[in-house]
Order: structure tokens, then sequence, then C-alpha cells
């Protein structure tokens, strides 16, 4: 549609020709626009919340106990895997896969009447999900940082992304760790990598290969508005992953593109029972009810996931790979909330599927499936899953590990146990909640010092995250 443009500019796997084909006025435009809204980072969070010392952040930080002790920041960031020997000799492969739009509402509402996951509930019902569960943000980019750095998502600035801070690399960067243990990391994208420059991003990152539209030949019917289609991203995945000219245990971060507006999906596809429930009709728009391909593209997506899954666990690779899925974010047309919906305005599941031999060194039982938890702390989960005696740096916490965890967004919604606070961005002040595990509702409750400590805690991490991507 805009040959000359940046967005489509991927046409090659050769980032050189792909910078050729476009036109320069597009770059200048970038350029002039980026500068402007680049002014905004000059925001100092330390000064917006009022923090004078490191001293004070780190008390605030203490509401989480392994934090009481902490005396530096690097007694927060630095962080290090418990000895396994039996992961040193199966060096499992690792997949974690962002899908766009899984949010949690259509997944904790699924029925036969209104079957959005298809084969994937199987999985679901097999494997473990944490549903206290937020994304970094409300928007892709926001996902794609936070679990790629293991920090969150900072309000009142830009994404790093749209930053000179994409060009560094991080100590936090989601690959460090599997480089330093030997492992080959691809990062795939099922749209143009030049979306964002997340090639060069991903690559700033330190990544071994980045795949994204350019690099795969599929015919018209296999594309949709922003990349290719969840079967095709699928098969590169399982490609990827079968790659015998890599002699190496693979470590995959897969971002999909299809469930994402305008709603595209084959004119062959036979969808299941998708009769939507009230309580999800009253959270739409007349216009967006209206729309046929809303939930058959998010029910087609799962599906698609679901054979993925399904595929490997019959394959050669059952026993020596770990799958981890979550969103990037809840579907935007679900827009229409009340106050007790704002946790599930927000919320999407975060699976993983553990191979048996794995499973055995992991007592099942003492893993509480209710822990809240956010984007930054999939990698932690995962290192600690994979990886023997491996240091690492992460603002996330390992959630088989860590049951006081917070769960917390951009968005000032901070959830831990049983209690909630939001945070309003306008006066600095705060409302305060009760929050039901088994509804996911929220209620309206007299502050205690519990909610006060959520409030500091949100934050001294925001201030913290500030300091650490500002730093050298």
């Amino acid at each position: 549609m805009f040959p000359l443009g940046l967005f489509y500019s991927q046409i090659s796997p050769n980032q050189f020709i792909n910078k050729l084909c476009i036109n320069p006025i597009h770059p200048l435009a970038d350029t002039i626009y980026l500068k402007i809204k680049n002014s905004r980072n000059t925001t100092s969070l330390k000064d917006i919340f009022k923090y004078k010392d490191e001293k004070t952040i780190l008390k605030d930080l203490s509401v989480l106990s392994k934090y009481k002790n902490a005396t530096t920041n690097n007694d927060i960031l630095n962080k290090i895997t418990k000895e396994n020997k039996k992961l040193e000799k199966i060096k499992p492969n690792v997949i974690i896969i962002v899908m766009e739009g899984l949010g949690e509402i259509p997944i904790i509402s699924n029925n036969k009447n209104f079957n959005v996951m298809g084969e994937l509930k199987e999985h679901f019902d097999e494997d473990i999900v944490f549903y206290n569960f937020l994304p970094a943000g409300f928007i892709t980019i926001h996902a794609i940082e936070s679990i790629s750095l293991s920090i969150p998502q900072r309000p009142y600035v830009n994404q790093i992304t749209q930053t000179q801070d994409a060009f560094k690399q991080f100590s936090t960067s989601i690959i460090l760790p599997y480089k330093n243990a030997g492992y080959h990391t691809l990062a795939l994208y099922g749209g143009s990598m030049t979306w964002r420059d997340l090639e060069g991003f991903f690559k700033a990152q330190g990544f071994d290969d980045i795949v994204g539209e350019g690099n795969v030949v599929v015919e018209a019917k296999d594309r949709h508005s922003w990349g290719i289609n969840d079967d095709k991203f699928f098969e590169l995945i399982e490609k990827q992953l079968s790659d015998k000219t890599i002699n190496a245990p693979k470590f995959i971060y897969a971002i999909s593109t299809q469930n994402h507006p305008p709603y595209k999906v084959s004119k062959d596809y036979k969808a299941l029972s998708l009769k939507i429930p009230s309580n999800i009709q009253n959270m739409m728009s007349t216009k967006d009810l209206e729309n046929k391909n809303l939930f058959k593209t998010f029910q087609f997506s799962n599906r698609e996931l679901a054979k993925f899954i399904s595929s490997i666990k019959k394959s050669q690779f059952a026993q020596n790979t770990i799958i981890a899925v979550t969103g990037d974010h809840n579907l935007r047309e679900l827009s229409n909330y009340n106050v007790e919906d704002l946790f599930l305005r927000y919320a999407v599941p975060f699976y993983i599927y553990i191979p048996d031999q794995i499973k055995k060194n992991i007592n099942l039982q003492k893993i509480d499936k209710q822990v809240c938890g956010s984007h930054m702390d999939i990698m932690a989960t995962l290192y600690n899953l994979s990886l023997s005696s491996v240091t690492y740096r992460s603002l996330g916490n390992n959630l088989f590990d860590t049951k006081d965890n917070i769960a917390f967004n951009i968005d000032g919604l901070v959830v831990q146990d049983d209690i909630a606070i939001k945070y309003n961005f306008v006066n600095g002040s705060f409302e305060s909640f009760l929050f039901d595990n088994k509804t996911k509702k929220l209620s309206l409750t007299k502050q205690t010092e519990k909610h006060k400590q959520l409030f500091d805690y949100y934050r001294a991490i925001m201030t913290l995250t500030d300091i650490f991507v500002k730093s050298k």
C-alpha cells in the first residue's frame, strides 16, 4: 500500500537491502517527530515520585519479603538460579510465545457455546496457568519491551524502542543468561521487523537470529494486514526448532500478529460455536458486536496455538522443550468496564508447559497458581525452570518461589494477594480495593496500611526502573 514507507520495507532477510527501498522523506519525518516526542524522556520519575535517596526506594520495595534485606539497587537486580545437575544435562529448548490480543476475559468465559479456546482448553487444563497476571501495559510494544528486558513499563515516558536507549544492550537482556549457557537465540515476529525498529532493538539485545515476515515466502491468502497468518507463524517456529544445522539448545522468542484489527481469517475456516455471553456483550459497542470476525480470529489463533503445542508434545521435543505463552494485552474491543472489572480490563493469562523429566524436580503441590505476576516476571520464572546455577539481572521474580509477589502495570493498577490499588496520575492519590481471586473482581474498601505499602511499592519500582534505564 505504501511501498516506500518504513513499515513495508522488510522485503528480504537482508537489512541493507531493506534500508535501500525507503524513501528518505519518511525517516526524516520520523526523526523530527521522535525528536519532539523524546523531549518527554527528560522526565525523572525520582522527582515525580518525590524520592530523595536510594535508601527510601529500597525501604518501599521491602513489602516483598525477598527484598527486606536489600541495601543497594543491585540487591534487587542481581539473582541466581538454583543448582540443578539434571538441567545441565538436558539443556531444554525454551520457547516463549506472545499472542496478539490473548485477553483473559474470553478465556475464563469460555464454554461450549462460546468456544473461543477450542483444543487449547485441554492444554490449559493439563499444564500450569497463572490467571492473576497483568500485562506491562495496553499496547504490544509494552509487552515486548517488558519481557525482553525483565523490567516494568514506566509511566510518563516513551517506550525504550522509541528512544536512543533502544541502541544499547541492557544487562537484563532476555537472552544473556541463555547465551552464557551456550544457547542459540532467535527473535521471531509474525509481522515486519521494521515496526518500531524491532530488528535494531533485538540486535542490540544480542539475538543470534532475527526473523520477520521479510524472511518468509507465503501466498497472499496466508497474510493479513499486519503480517503472516498464525498457522504459518507456528509452522515457522517449528521449522526453527527443528533446524539441525544449529548444534545447540534453542531459545525462541516469538510474537504473533494475526489477532489484530482489522480481523481477518480464511473463508475456509470452520468456526466452533461463538455465541457471545451477556457479560462480554455488555463490554462491547454495537459496532464491535457486529464484527463477525472478531472472536472467530481469536478462536482461530488459539486453535493454531493448540495445534503447535500438541505437535511438540507428540514429537522428539516433548521431553526437552519448555513452552511459555502469554498475551500482549487484552482485546481492545472489550472497552466498557465497571470499576469492579478493573483487573479484567487488562488481564492476560500466563501458560507454561513443562516436560515430565523436568517436572520431577519440581514440587507441583507447592506452586501457588493464585500468585500475582506481570510480564517482567516471565523470564525470571523461565530461567529457574531451564538453567542451573546461572546469574541473571531482573526486576522480575520467579513465580514458583515468590508467593507474595505483586502484579502491576503502567496504568497504576497494583495487586497483591486479596488487595489492590489504582494510582491516580492526575493528583498522585490512589483508590483501595479488595481483590476476589475467584471472580477477579475488585470492590472498593477503606484504605489500610497494606494498601499504602502497595502504593509505595509502585512508586519505588517505577523509580528504580527509571534509574536503571537511564544508567550507563
